[in-house]
């Protein structure tokens, strides 16, 4: 990783050899996490294909923008097991099935062979990434998993936090991979706490009185932020991080104000983890913004 730091914003990225991962540093690594910090695991990589990947001409599909790496091997061995049809077109769209049939037909013009490699990179990735996230936080326990790959170019992203209008009850993990054989920039920002103590003034009292904290950070985000309308002129403070092929992070993004600047190929996990096997329960993103309300 490059790392350019804004002065005007809180710098907390933090590098930890990924070679190193024992009890005390998985511990410090899990506690930083819940701070929201940023932390780049050094000297780490996972198996995969750089070259072929590249390689790979992506349509510009709305349902291909965005695979769910998970099911994807799941249903290439029904496939393979006569479970399933390769082409069935009654596949509910968007569903892994339907993504499946897609990068078949109009990614890998029917060659069998290429995308079944394609899946064992998928493969190889996500238990990389799931075996880093038994090893790191060996106390979380994930209601749900869902790693998604990103093969299409994402340019300018808006500046956000991962926040909805709505209290999402679980805590989630997150790591990225940089899959590409460039750099991925990404631009980043205030954390939530800094947007709720700076900017929480700034909404309706009638608002702020029944609002629950999950309307209050979707709120903040997009009167702070703005929407893609202000991508890259909302006029805040960013450090800039240049992360190199193959590089690994995690960061809460409901913590991090962040964009994607320029990237190609990455995939990311969102292992939704129940609040109580949290190191610390009281940093959850709402309890934060609970307290913070709180104490206003």
């Amino acid at each position: 990783m490059q790392l350019f730091p804004h002065e005007g914003v809180d710098n907390y990225f933090r590098e930890v050899d990924g070679r190193a991962l024992d009890r005390e540093a998985c511990n410090r690594i899990a506690t930083q996490y819940e701070d929201g910090d940023a932390i780049l695991l050094t000297h780490i990589r996972p198996d995969y294909d750089a070259a072929f990947l590249e390689a790979l001409h992506w349509p510009a599909d709305a349902i291909l923008k965005k695979l769910k790496g998970a099911p994807l091997p799941e249903v290439h061995d029904a496939v393979l097991r006569g479970k399933i049809p390769q082409i069935n077109p009654d596949a509910p769209r968007n569903s892994p099935h339907d993504q499946y049939q897609r990068l078949l037909t109009q990614v890998f013009n029917g060659d069998t062979g290429k995308l079944a490699y394609f899946i064992q990179q998928i493969a190889s990735v996500n238990a990389f990434l799931e075996n880093l996230g038994r090893t790191i936080f060996p106390k979380y326990k994930i209601l749900k998993r869902s790693i998604t790959w990103r093969m299409s170019d994402t340019i300018n992203e808006n500046l956000h936090i991962d926040v909805y209008n709505e209290d999402l009850p679980d805590h989630h993990l997150r790591f990225f991979v940089n899959l590409d054989t460039t750099w991925r920039i990404w631009h980043t920002s205030h954390r939530l706490d800094w947007l709720v103590r700076n900017h929480m003034h700034r909404l309706p009292a009638d608002f702020l009185a029944t609002a629950t904290p999950g309307r209050i950070c979707h709120r903040l985000n997009f009167d702070v932020f703005g929407g893609f309308e202000q991508a890259g002129r909302e006029g805040m403070p960013k450090h800039i991080a240049f992360f190199g092929p193959g590089e690994v992070w995690l960061v809460d993004s409901r913590k991090v104000s962040h964009q994607i600047f320029f990237g190609r190929r990455a995939v990311s996990t969102e292992l939704q983890v129940d609040v109580k096997t949290m190191l610390d329960p009281a940093k959850h993103y709402l309890n934060v913004v609970s307290d913070l309300r709180l104490a206003a």
